[in-house]
């Protein structure tokens, strides 16, 4: 399994292409398409955030909780380049190729409703895994994943 990091600083969509079609290329069995790039305090994600402007206000800034930026919880930067959707851009580009684990479509609105759900790569929080795991299952968890939902 190969894995993408999608969204960074400067990504739009032609990189993302580009990217997505390299990765195709090279033939791997699965290919994780993560979407956003965690924001930890004092690094140098969180000033080039910061630089941009305010955070509560960079609608490249995603996040899903309430209240002031945290950057003790969840906060994601995805390059406004892709624009509102860039969950969607990515599924399209990835056209149904079953090797991908492409990420969850955004919800409607807002900094805390648009951040993809990343379920095929955060395995703590994927129910699908867990199950399989209390049934049994063992072995890297994208194998696991593959095998149960079949990318549907």
């Amino acid at each position: 399994m190969l894995d993408l990091l999608l969204g960074g600083p400067g990504e739009m969509p032609e990189t993302l292409a580009e990217s997505i079609e390299f990765f195709r290329a090279i033939g791997p069995d699965c290919i994780g398409a993560a979407l956003g790039v965690r924001i930890y305090p004092g690094t140098g994600m969180a000033a080039l955030a910061a630089a941009e402007g305010p955070m509560e206000t960079n609608p490249a800034i995603r996040r899903r909780y309430e209240g002031p930026i945290d950057l003790l919880r969840p906060t994601f930067y995805i390059s406004s380049l892709l624009g509102q959707r860039p969950a969607r851009l990515v599924r399209d580009l990835i056209a149904g190729d079953q090797r991908f684990f492409p990420p969850e479509e955004e919800g409607d609105g807002g900094a805390t409703a648009n951040l993809p759900a990343q379920r095929d790569h955060n395995y703590n929080a994927n129910q699908t895994l867990c199950d399989a795991i209390v049934a049994g299952a063992r072995g890297a968890y994208w194998d696991i994943l593959r095998k149960m939902t079949k990318h549907e």
